[in-house]
């Protein structure tokens, strides 16, 4: 499943802040506040590993000049970096906490204004997040990272006019990582792939090999552009470069063994899972490693990672779950409802309601899928599950022809979107008009070509 996780909008704050190279000392005390009081910001961290040394140091400058509110966004940033590398939510409030301390000192400080709002984000607190955008940017208009956080505020609940206007002129005002990366995702929900693609490559070339996290992180997402679109090849090429970038990156990880599972290789792609959802895994990864494990039958080991998956899905990601309860055919009145409850917080987000009408067509509520999935598809996404979802709705709705049309459109649009369904698209499809027609040939080769010229619009 194809979506910008929310940690992208974190990692892209991390190219406008105040980043500064790691100190080899602890700078002087300053004349600010003799102590730092004891919180979450500076609770000790164990590992040794850079972003591990980096909070240390940072902790140690926080304590020794409590006053410097930059001291503590430096914290912040690096544990933000840390979540992002370990996929440990838990470090957010931490950094939550040090953005707090930022905005005592100086509420108007611009760059703890952007980050306290992309923290808020992990909390799906979009409404407050657009807020906010809105007063900061009353004062500031000219700052291109307000405009992103607005973009990303109207993009979660579904306002995609509102986001794109924004994102185009954060583009504008400053053409570089955060603001391709975004304008990238946002051709991609528009339907036009070719067009994401090519923003998802600037992103890479923008990006800065001393900050390996993000830059692996752009690498990702445009491996998973490709295998959206069901070039298996380039996704694989640009998930080892991640990999070269930033060594056992969970994101790099998980695609990848998406990757290896579509061609047949379940021991890799367990091998590449396990390792993405070590610590406190995302939800998502957790279903990708238990179909995984299922497919290799490894049925006691997916058994347990659905567990864990469930446990996870019920405290903060209800529409993931509610996606593993529908695919799986299970749960049916807990997936519309946990689906529902999602759509409370996205109102016209189109992955929630794609999501509400397979949890509404597993439940047996074809009047209502049908309604959700004509609604997930208006922007005319071009994501293989949306069709399939909407080409099963339409067959059991008794419109044949409509839904062998856009199961083959699942099919050409990816191949490998869910082995397993992709697979039961294929039987349903060698029983309806036209059967499989040319859904089953592969997608052409797709040249990796440098960038044309940039688009005007997002």
């Amino acid at each position: 499943m194809l979506k910008r996780p929310l940690g992208a909008a974190l990692a892209l704050c991390l190219s406008v802040s105040c980043r500064e190279s790691t100190p080899t000392h602890i700078p002087p005390r300053d004349t600010g506040p003799p102590t730092a009081s004891a919180g979450p910001a500076l609770t000790p961290v164990r590992g040794d590993s850079a972003v591990d040394l980096q909070i240390r140091l940072a902790q140690a400058r926080c304590t020794a000049n409590p006053g410097q509110g930059r001291r503590w966004l430096e914290l912040a940033q690096a544990f933000i970096r840390k979540a992002r590398e370990t996929a440990d939510p838990g470090f957010y409030l931490q950094a939550e906490d040090a953005v707090a301390r930022a905005l005592r000192i100086d509420p108007a400080d611009l760059n703890a204004v952007q980050m306290q709002g992309l923290i808020m984000m992990q909390d799906h607190r979009f409404r407050e997040v657009r807020e906010l955008a809105q007063r900061s940017l009353a004062r500031n208009s000219q700052a291109a990272i307000l405009h992103g956080l607005l973009g990303d505020a109207e993009m979660e609940v579904g306002h995609y006019t509102q986001a794109e206007e924004s994102y185009q002129r954060m583009l504008d005002l400053r053409p570089n990582l955060p603001s391709y990366s975004r304008a990238s995702w946002m051709r991609w929900l528009l339907g036009d792939a070719e067009g994401a693609i090519d923003l998802a490559r600037r992103a890479v070339e923008a990006g800065d090999p001393r900050v390996p996290e993000e830059h692996a992180w752009t690498m990702v997402q445009l491996a998973n552009l490709y295998f959206a679109t069901g070039d298996v090849q380039h996704a694989l090429e640009n998930c080892n470069a991640a990999l070269i970038t930033f060594a056992r990156y969970p994101a790099a990880l998980a695609t990848r063994g998406l990757i290896r599972r579509a061609r047949g290789d379940l021991t890799g792609a367990v091998e590449d899972l396990a390792i993405a959802v070590e610590g406190n895994g995302s939800t998502e990864h957790l279903m990708y490693l238990g179909e995984a494990q299922e497919a290799a039958g490894r049925n006691a080991d997916a058994q347990a990672t659905y567990t864990r998956l469930e446990r996870i899905g019920r405290r903060s990601d209800p529409r993931t779950l509610a996606l593993f309860y529908a695919n799986h055919d299970r749960e049916h009145d807990a997936a519309v409802s946990l689906a529902r409850r999602e759509l409370d917080n996205r109102p016209d987000d189109v992955y929630t309601q794609d999501v509400l009408a397979w949890a509404l067509y597993r439940a047996g509520n074809l009047p209502e899928a049908a309604r959700y999935t004509d609604l997930s598809r208006r922007i005319h996404t071009a994501d293989a599950r949306f069709a399939y979802h909407a080409g099963m709705i339409a067959l059991a709705s008794g419109q044949r022809e409509a839904a062998a049309t856009l199961l083959r459109d699942a099919l050409r649009y990816n191949p490998h979107f869910d082995e397993r369904l992709a697979e039961a698209c294929r039987q349903t499809l060698a029983g309806l008009p036209g059967g499989l027609g040319d859904a089953g040939a592969a997608p052409a080769p797709r040249a990796d070509a440098g960038a044309g010229a940039a688009p005007r619009r997002p």
